[in-house]
């Protein structure tokens, strides 16, 4: 992470996806978002008892977020109107969500609004709240807002209330801070794990900033996860470039990708993996792959042996990772240290493999296959290795069959 300490929302996603996969849910995270919004909103107000706060929730992981906060708010003795712009949600994550607050009859009033008009006949509703919730959006912001979720930030606007936004300002673009069309001013922002990055630029907007923890293990941030290759997947282009290896182990799992491969490059823009020793043809355009380091090539696949040489140290995986790291910048290559415990760095991003590992002989083909293959495809280097060391990990583990499967479930976007 850069700068600041500000995320992307596609840093966001994939950490929340790699979290699940450690082991800590959506839904646990959905839990203590909720939780801590609750506890901003009683602290602005000086209490929640008998306090009227309305809450604006959109159908994604968002408005979740702002249904998990409307019920920890009426454990607090408030008394919540939750919108749901939209109708119905369409999460698993925000269902459940809702599920619980519509069983809570006497502490939570739920009106389900899917056009202009009938929000609108919900002013008179929502004019003595204390505090208004804005759940609508988050990051999910993509170009204009459409109806009813403008006509809803603007009432959100017009209300006296104290304004709470979830994450970010509904119609702030996450990563840039900018608005196109319209926006909630809020008077806080409550953005999860950590501040995302378009937030500076968008202060007048954003109010006070406070950074809640929602329980996210540290780890989530640098595995090689099931997010790093949903992420990858969704870079892929259409046309892909052919491979060529001479491995024939490589060239199998090459297959479950569908990628055109040969064991030598023809005329054509190639990408190619270099075995030690192996020189590359006399070729421009390709991308290059070497096992073994080399100067003269796009991805260096080696040993901790090669890396300590040339200046890498010990530590926890975090250190070594950062360790690396300093070396692939000088270099200007992504470095994949192939080991007992794998690290990735191309000097910016740094991340790590330590689960179904050590890789066995298949394993370790699997890896090769998955790289080249998204580098065909014109998924960037460091994004195609880090997705490469998950994919690994599910062939060593559940064989061609498994990743098969596991390639067509993170494919469906």
């Amino acid at each position: 992470m850069e700068g600041w300490g500000g995320i992307s929302s596609e840093e966001m996603a994939i950490i929340d996806e790699n979290s699940e996969w450690l082991g800590v849910p959506r839904t646990l995270l959905m839990e203590n978002a909720g939780a801590s919004i609750a506890r901003i909103v009683y602290e602005w107000l000086g209490g929640l008892s008998g306090r009227k706060v309305a809450v604006f929730a959109g159908t994604g992981n968002n408005g979740g977020d702002g249904l998990a906060a409307a019920r920890h708010m009426a454990g607090m003795g408030a008394r919540v109107a939750v919108i749901l712009v939209g109708g119905e949600a369409k999460t698993p994550e925000a269902s459940m969500n809702l599920r619980a607050a519509e069983r809570m009859r006497d502490s939570i009033s739920i009106a389900k609004v899917r056009d202009v008009g009938e929000l609108v006949g919900l002013r008179s509703w929502m004019e003595d709240a204390e505090a208004v919730v804005d759940a609508l959006l988050g990051t999910g912001v993509r170009g204009r807002i459409r109806e009813p979720l403008r006509t809803a930030i603007s009432m959100i606007n017009s209300l006296k209330a104290v304004k709470v936004s979830v994450d970010v300002p509904s119609g702030v673009n996450p990563d840039t801070g900018q608005i196109l069309d319209i926006a909630v001013e809020a008077n806080v922002t409550v953005t999860l794990h950590r501040p995302k990055k378009g937030l500076p630029a968008a202060q007048d907007y954003v109010g006070d900033l406070v950074v809640a923890p929602i329980g996210i293990p540290p780890e989530a941030e640098y595995v090689m996860g099931p997010g790093d290759a949903r992420n990858a997947f969704r870079r892929m282009r259409g046309e892909r470039r052919p491979v060529a290896v001479s491995d024939e182990k490589v060239r199998e799992w090459l297959k479950e990708f569908h990628v055109p491969c040969s064991a030598k490059p023809e005329a054509g823009n190639y990408v190619v993996l270099l075995g030690r020793g192996e020189e590359p043809p006399d070729s421009p355009g390709l991308v290059k792959v070497s096992e073994g380091l080399r100067e003269d090539v796009d991805v260096v696949l080696t040993g901790w042996g090669d890396v300590e040489r040339l200046g890498a140290e010990g530590g926890t995986l975090w250190e070594k990772a950062l360790s690396v790291g300093k070396i692939a910048l000088d270099r200007n290559q992504v470095i994949y240290v192939l080991d007992r415990e794998e690290i990735v760095s191309d000097g910016r991003v740094h991340k790590a493999a330590w689960l179904d590992r050590p890789l066995g002989e298949e394993g370790k083909a699997a890896l090769k296959a998955s790289i080249l293959a998204l580098l065909s495809c014109g998924v960037e280097p460091i994004k195609a290795c880090t997705a490469a060391g998950y994919l690994a990990g599910v062939a060593e583990k559940q064989g061609p069959n498994g990743l098969k499967a596991e390639i067509g479930r993170l494919a469906r976007h």
